[in-house]
C-alpha cells in the first residue's frame, strides 16, 4: 500500500495535553482507524479543538505518522475545510443521534443532541399503531428514530427543502423503514394536509433573524431556511399551531423543540388555540426545550 506522511498545515502550536489524553488510550499500530475515529468523535469540539490532536498525532512520535495517499489527501482536505468553519459532520457525511449513525449533509440542518429530548417526548405520546407528522423534517432524524423504536407506528414526514427530502429517503432506507414512512415536499406556513394524525411534533426554524449574524461560524455553514424563525423566531409555530391543529385526532397532541426562552411563549400560544395538558421539557443545561401539549 503506498504511504504518505501526514501534513497537517499551518496548525497552532498551543498545547497539546487534550490531545495526548486521547491518545494514550489509543493503539499507535493502526493510524488509519485512530485517525479517522479521533476526527468523527470530536465533532461536538471547535476545528481548533480537532487540528491541535491531529497536530499531536503528527508531531507526538518520534517517527512521522504515515497514512494511505487516499487518506492523507482525505486528512489534508478536511483541515483545509474545519479552518474554514465546516461542521467536521458534514466533512464526515455522518453524525450520531439517538444511538444511530444518520447521514447528513451541506443544505441540510445537522441533528443536535438536544433534540433527542423530542424524541423521548414523542415515543411516550405515541398510542400504539400511532400515526405522526414530522414537519420541517430536514435529515428525517426524528421521525426516523420513532420509526425504528417503534414498529407499529407510520408516519408522514414535510420539509420545503428537495435536499432535506432526498436526505430524508436515504435514511429511511438506511434504516429499513420506507414502507411506513410517507415523504412530501410543503411549505409548513401555506398548507395542510388532507389526514389525521395522532402526533405532530416539530424543530422548526427557531432563531430570531436579526441573532442569525451572531451565530459561530460552524453554524452559519447551515442552512438559512433551518435557521431564520423570522423576527422573535416563532414564525414557524404559529404556522404549524393554526394551519395543522385541525389535522391532529381527537385527544392529539402537539411536541415542539425551542430555542432559549422560547417554551413559556409556545405554550401561551398553544394555549390560546385551545389546548391544553402542558408539560415542558428541559435539556441537559437547563434550557427549557421541548413543549408538548394536548387538544381539548
Amino acid at each position: 500500500m503506498k504511504t504518505e506522511i501526514f501534513r497537517e498545515g499551518s496548525l497552532s502550536q498551543a498545547t497539546y495535553q487534550n490531545a495526548a489524553a486521547f491518545i494514550q488510550t489509543h493503539s499507535k499500530s493502526d493510524p488509519d482507524s485512530v485517525l479517522f475515529r479521533l476526527l468523527a468523535d470530536c465533532s461536538a469540539q471547535s476545528g481548533e479543538e480537532i487540528k491541535k490532536k491531529l497536530f499531536f498525532l503528527r508531531h507526538g512520535f518520534a517517527e512521522p505518522l504515515c497514512l494511505s495517499s487516499e487518506n492523507a489527501a482525505f486528512l489534508n482536505r478536511a483541515l483545509q475545510k474545519l479552518a474554514g468553519g465546516e461542521p467536521v459532520q458534514y466533512i464526515l457525511g455522518k453524525t450520531d443521534f439517538f444511538g444511530r449513525e444518520f447521514l447528513v449533509k451541506e443544505k441540510v440542518l445537522i441533528p443536535r443532541f438536544d433534540t433527542e429530548i423530542l424524541v423521548e417526548a414523542a415515543l411516550s405520546l405515541l398510542p400504539p399503531n400511532g400515526c405522526f407528522a414530522d414537519l420541517c423534517c430536514g435529515s428525517g432524524c426524528i421521525g426516523i428514530t420513532l420509526l425504528a423504536e417503534r414498529p407499529d407506528v407510520s408516519g408522514f414526514f414535510a420539509d420545503i427543502s428537495p435536499a432535506a427530502l432526498e436526505l430524508t429517503k436515504a435514511n429511511a432506507g438506511r434504516f429499513s423503514v420506507t414502507n411506513r414512512a410517507e415523504i412530501e415536499q410543503v411549505d409548513i406556513r401555506l398548507a395542510s394536509l388532507p389526514k389525521k394524525f395522532d402526533l405532530i411534533l416539530s424543530n422548526p426554524p427557531y432563531i430570531p433573524s436579526e441573532e442569525l449574524p451572531l451565530l459561530s461560524e460552524e453554524v452559519r455553514k447551515e442552512p438559512v431556511l433551518a435557521l431564520d424563525g423570522g423576527t422573535d423566531g416563532l414564525d414557524f409555530y404559529r404556522a404549524i399551531v393554526c394551519n395543522y391543529k385541525q389535522n391532529l385526532s381527537p385527544g392529539g397532541k402537539f411536541a415542539f423543540e425551542c430555542g432559549a426562552g422560547q417554551a413559556k411563549q409556545v405554550a401561551e400560544f398553544l394555549d390560546k388555540n385551545g389546548f391544553s395538558s402542558f408539560r415542558i421539557f428541559s435539556d441537559a443545561g437547563g434550557i427549557e426545550r421541548v413543549v408538548t401539549a394536548e387538544k381539548v
